[in-house]
Parts: C-alpha cells; structure tokens; sequence
C-alpha cells in the first residue's frame, strides 16, 4: 500500500484510514459512537484530503471475524 495517513482530526483520519483499506465507515461501531456523542466530521466528503486520490490507493482488506469474551466465563488468573 505505501500510503501515510496523516492529519489534525483523529475521526478524520481513522475515518480515511478504513475507506482505504476497503471498510464503509458507516460501518464501524467506533465512528457510529463518536458522531453519537458530536464529533466531526460525519462523512468522507467532509474531509480534505490531499495527494494520490483514495480510489488509486485502495486495498481490499479482510474484515476480521469477531468473537465475544465474557470474563465471567474465563478462569481465574492466579
């Protein structure tokens, strides 16, 4: 990919970020909750972004599969 991301607005640039590793930002949980709680920006469009355009450096990343951990069902460390 040899791409650096780089910027001033946290939400903005992992909001880049994810689009060029082929993820809908609508589609990630932590980006829903920031703009729930006011953060800017709320769509790509809104965000400048500057040298090779994003279609160009694009790369389809495999999403992860998520698993959900109930410490409660752990065992104790000890």
């Amino acid at each position: 990919m040899e791409t650096i991301v780089a910027g001033t607005n946290p939400l903005a640039t992992d909001m880049v970020a994810a689009s060029l590793m082929g993820f809908d930002p609508n589609e990630i949980s932590t980006f829903t909750w920031a703009h729930k709680t006011g953060l800017l920006p709320r769509r790509l469009v809104e965000i400048e972004t500057r040298g090779e355009p994003l279609e160009r450096v694009r790369r389809e990343f495999v999403r992860p599969v998520l698993v959900a951990w109930n410490p409660t069902d752990a065992p104790l460390l000890r």
